[in-house]
Protein backbone atom coordinates (compact mmCIF):
# COMPACT_ATOMS: atom_id res chain seq x y z
CA UNK A 1 0.00 0.00 0.00
CA UNK A 2 2.83 2.34 0.92
CA UNK A 3 4.63 1.58 -2.36
CA UNK A 4 1.52 2.43 -4.38
CA UNK A 5 1.16 5.73 -2.54
CA UNK A 6 4.76 6.66 -3.27
CA UNK A 7 4.33 5.67 -6.93
CA UNK A 8 1.22 7.89 -7.22
CA UNK A 9 3.08 10.82 -5.67
CA UNK A 10 5.90 10.29 -8.13
CA UNK A 11 3.51 10.28 -11.10
CA UNK A 12 1.93 13.52 -9.83
CA UNK A 13 5.38 15.02 -9.47
CA UNK A 14 6.13 14.20 -13.12
CA UNK A 15 3.11 16.23 -14.22
CA UNK A 16 3.46 19.15 -11.84
CA UNK A 17 6.20 21.72 -11.64
CA UNK A 18 7.94 23.99 -9.19
CA UNK A 19 6.99 27.56 -10.09
CA UNK A 20 9.43 30.31 -9.13
CA UNK A 21 8.74 33.98 -9.66
CA UNK A 22 11.45 35.42 -11.90
CA UNK A 23 11.82 38.89 -10.45
CA UNK A 24 15.59 39.12 -10.79
CA UNK A 25 15.40 40.31 -14.42
CA UNK A 26 13.59 43.46 -13.30
CA UNK A 27 15.96 43.93 -10.37
CA UNK A 28 18.98 43.42 -12.61
CA UNK A 29 17.63 45.98 -15.11
CA UNK A 30 17.01 48.47 -12.30
CA UNK A 31 20.45 47.69 -10.90
CA UNK A 32 22.05 48.56 -14.22
CA UNK A 33 20.22 51.87 -14.49
CA UNK A 34 20.74 52.88 -10.86
CA UNK A 35 24.47 52.08 -10.97
CA UNK A 36 24.92 54.08 -14.17
CA UNK A 37 22.95 57.01 -12.76
CA UNK A 38 25.12 56.97 -9.64
CA UNK A 39 28.26 57.02 -11.79
CA UNK A 40 27.08 59.80 -14.11
CA UNK A 41 25.72 61.76 -11.15
CA UNK A 42 29.12 61.55 -9.47
CA UNK A 43 30.78 62.67 -12.72
CA UNK A 44 28.46 65.67 -12.95
CA UNK A 45 29.08 66.66 -9.33
CA UNK A 46 32.85 66.53 -9.90
CA UNK A 47 32.67 68.88 -12.88
CA UNK A 48 30.28 71.64 -11.81
CA UNK A 49 32.88 74.24 -10.80
CA UNK A 50 34.54 76.17 -13.70
CA UNK A 51 38.31 75.75 -14.14
CA UNK A 52 40.62 78.80 -14.55
CA UNK A 53 42.88 77.02 -17.02
CA UNK A 54 41.37 76.94 -20.58
CA UNK A 55 42.49 73.35 -21.23
CA UNK A 56 41.15 72.11 -17.89
CA UNK A 57 37.91 73.97 -18.60
CA UNK A 58 37.63 72.18 -21.94
CA UNK A 59 38.13 68.82 -20.25
CA UNK A 60 35.54 69.76 -17.63
CA UNK A 61 32.95 70.64 -20.25
CA UNK A 62 33.63 67.42 -22.14
CA UNK A 63 33.24 65.36 -18.98
CA UNK A 64 30.10 67.26 -17.99
CA UNK A 65 28.58 66.83 -21.45
CA UNK A 66 29.42 63.13 -21.46
CA UNK A 67 27.80 62.68 -18.04
CA UNK A 68 24.62 64.52 -19.07
CA UNK A 69 24.33 62.46 -22.26
CA UNK A 70 24.92 59.35 -20.13
CA UNK A 71 22.04 60.25 -17.81
CA UNK A 72 19.69 60.83 -20.76
CA UNK A 73 20.79 57.56 -22.39
CA UNK A 74 20.31 55.62 -19.15
CA UNK A 75 16.81 56.98 -18.65
CA UNK A 76 15.66 56.71 -22.27
CA UNK A 77 17.22 53.53 -23.66
CA UNK A 78 15.28 50.26 -24.00
CA UNK A 79 12.21 51.51 -22.19
CA UNK A 80 10.07 48.81 -23.82
CA UNK A 81 12.07 46.17 -21.97
CA UNK A 82 11.75 48.02 -18.67
CA UNK A 83 7.99 48.52 -19.06
CA UNK A 84 7.64 44.88 -20.11
CA UNK A 85 9.46 43.73 -16.98
CA UNK A 86 7.27 45.94 -14.80
CA UNK A 87 4.01 44.96 -16.51
CA UNK A 88 4.57 41.20 -16.77
CA UNK A 89 4.96 38.76 -13.92
CA UNK A 90 7.62 36.31 -15.10
CA UNK A 91 8.11 32.76 -13.87
CA UNK A 92 10.52 29.86 -14.05
CA UNK A 93 8.80 26.48 -14.18
CA UNK A 94 10.86 23.42 -13.35
CA UNK A 95 9.60 20.03 -14.46
CA UNK A 96 11.24 16.65 -14.15
CA UNK A 97 12.96 16.87 -17.53
CA UNK A 98 12.50 20.49 -18.61
CA UNK A 99 12.88 24.07 -17.47
CA UNK A 100 10.53 26.76 -18.81
CA UNK A 101 12.07 30.21 -18.60
CA UNK A 102 10.15 33.44 -19.20
CA UNK A 103 11.82 36.72 -20.14
CA UNK A 104 11.13 39.97 -22.01
CA UNK A 105 12.27 40.57 -25.57
CA UNK A 106 13.33 43.88 -27.13
CA UNK A 107 9.72 44.63 -28.09
CA UNK A 108 8.67 44.42 -24.45
CA UNK A 109 6.77 41.19 -24.97
CA UNK A 110 6.92 38.09 -22.82
CA UNK A 111 8.99 35.26 -24.28
CA UNK A 112 9.21 31.65 -23.10
CA UNK A 113 12.20 29.38 -23.68
CA UNK A 114 12.18 25.67 -22.89
CA UNK A 115 15.39 23.91 -21.88
CA UNK A 116 15.98 20.20 -21.56
CA UNK A 117 17.77 19.16 -18.39
CA UNK A 118 19.80 16.64 -20.35
CA UNK A 119 21.39 19.58 -22.21
CA UNK A 120 22.79 21.17 -19.04
CA UNK A 121 26.57 21.55 -19.37
CA UNK A 122 27.41 22.80 -15.89
CA UNK A 123 25.82 24.12 -12.71
CA UNK A 124 27.47 26.60 -10.37
CA UNK A 125 26.25 29.35 -8.11
CA UNK A 126 26.73 33.10 -7.73
CA UNK A 127 25.39 36.03 -5.75
CA UNK A 128 24.38 37.89 -8.92
CA UNK A 129 22.03 36.23 -11.44
CA UNK A 130 23.19 35.86 -15.03
CA UNK A 131 20.93 35.29 -18.02
CA UNK A 132 22.42 35.67 -21.48
CA UNK A 133 22.12 33.96 -24.83
CA UNK A 134 25.82 33.77 -25.58
CA UNK A 135 28.55 31.15 -25.82
CA UNK A 136 31.15 33.47 -24.27
CA UNK A 137 29.79 34.26 -20.82
CA UNK A 138 33.03 34.90 -18.92
CA UNK A 139 36.12 36.86 -20.00
CA UNK A 140 38.14 33.63 -20.01
CA UNK A 141 35.86 32.32 -22.75
CA UNK A 142 36.29 35.18 -25.22
CA UNK A 143 37.53 33.60 -28.44
CA UNK A 144 38.92 36.71 -30.13
CA UNK A 145 42.45 37.30 -28.80
CA UNK A 146 42.32 41.10 -29.07
CA UNK A 147 38.95 41.30 -27.32
CA UNK A 148 40.23 38.97 -24.61
CA UNK A 149 43.32 41.14 -24.05
CA UNK A 150 41.17 44.25 -23.70
CA UNK A 151 38.85 42.40 -21.32
CA UNK A 152 41.77 41.36 -19.11
CA UNK A 153 43.20 44.88 -19.27
CA UNK A 154 39.97 46.42 -18.03
CA UNK A 155 39.12 43.55 -15.67
CA UNK A 156 39.97 45.58 -12.52
CA UNK A 157 37.47 48.23 -13.65
CA UNK A 158 34.90 45.54 -14.45
CA UNK A 159 35.50 44.05 -11.02
CA UNK A 160 34.93 47.41 -9.31
CA UNK A 161 31.77 48.17 -11.28
CA UNK A 162 30.51 44.62 -10.75
CA UNK A 163 30.96 45.07 -6.99
CA UNK A 164 28.87 48.26 -7.15
CA UNK A 165 26.23 46.39 -9.14
CA UNK A 166 26.15 43.63 -6.55
CA UNK A 167 25.69 46.13 -3.71
CA UNK A 168 22.81 47.86 -5.53
CA UNK A 169 21.27 44.48 -6.35
CA UNK A 170 21.43 43.37 -2.70
CA UNK A 171 19.76 46.64 -1.66
CA UNK A 172 16.95 45.99 -4.18
CA UNK A 173 16.68 42.49 -2.65
CA UNK A 174 15.85 44.16 0.67
CA UNK A 175 19.43 43.85 1.91
CA UNK A 176 19.47 40.07 1.44
CA UNK A 177 22.23 38.25 -0.40
CA UNK A 178 20.59 35.40 -2.30
CA UNK A 179 22.19 32.37 -3.88
CA UNK A 180 21.49 31.83 -7.58
CA UNK A 181 22.15 28.62 -9.44
CA UNK A 182 23.83 29.29 -12.79
CA UNK A 183 22.48 26.74 -15.28
CA UNK A 184 24.80 26.62 -18.28
CA UNK A 185 23.69 25.37 -21.68
CA UNK A 186 25.51 25.23 -25.00
CA UNK A 187 24.08 28.53 -26.24
CA UNK A 188 23.70 30.48 -23.02
CA UNK A 189 23.10 30.65 -19.31
CA UNK A 190 20.11 31.18 -17.02
CA UNK A 191 19.83 31.62 -13.27
CA UNK A 192 17.43 30.10 -10.77
CA UNK A 193 17.05 31.33 -7.18
CA UNK A 194 18.22 28.44 -5.02
CA UNK A 195 15.98 26.81 -2.44
CA UNK A 196 15.61 23.49 -0.62
CA UNK A 197 12.62 22.64 -2.79
CA UNK A 198 14.74 22.68 -5.94
CA UNK A 199 16.68 19.60 -4.87
CA UNK A 200 13.50 17.55 -5.33
CA UNK A 201 13.09 18.37 -9.01
CA UNK A 202 16.46 19.37 -10.43
CA UNK A 203 17.80 15.85 -9.87
CA UNK A 204 21.42 16.96 -9.71
CA UNK A 205 23.59 14.09 -8.58
CA UNK A 206 26.03 16.23 -6.64
CA UNK A 207 23.95 19.28 -5.79
CA UNK A 208 25.79 19.78 -2.51
CA UNK A 209 29.08 19.97 -4.40
CA UNK A 210 28.05 22.82 -6.72
CA UNK A 211 30.87 25.35 -6.50
CA UNK A 212 30.93 29.11 -6.53
CA UNK A 213 31.61 30.62 -9.96
CA UNK A 214 34.49 33.00 -9.27
CA UNK A 215 34.34 34.36 -12.81
CA UNK A 216 30.89 35.77 -11.99
CA UNK A 217 32.63 38.49 -9.95
CA UNK A 218 33.58 40.14 -13.26
CA UNK A 219 30.32 40.91 -15.03
CA UNK A 220 30.70 41.31 -18.81
CA UNK A 221 27.00 42.21 -19.07
CA UNK A 222 27.04 45.25 -16.83
CA UNK A 223 25.55 47.46 -19.54
CA UNK A 224 22.92 44.98 -20.71
CA UNK A 225 20.76 44.26 -17.68
CA UNK A 226 21.01 40.52 -18.24
CA UNK A 227 18.02 39.54 -20.30
CA UNK A 228 18.13 36.14 -21.94
CA UNK A 229 16.03 37.29 -24.90
CA UNK A 230 18.17 40.35 -25.62
CA UNK A 231 21.23 38.59 -26.97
Amino acid sequence: MEDKKQETQKRDYDKESIVIENDYLLKSELTSRIALLLFFGWLISMNLAPEPDPLDELYRKLALGTAIIGVIWTLATEMKILFGLIKNKLHIKIYKHQIEYESIDEKGECKRDTFEKKDVISIKWALFPYAAKDTEIWITEISDKDDRRWAYLFSPLYLLISAIYLIVFIVLNKFRAKKYLLIRFKDGIISIPDSKELSKTLDFKNKDEIKFEWRSLINRYILQGGHYAKQ
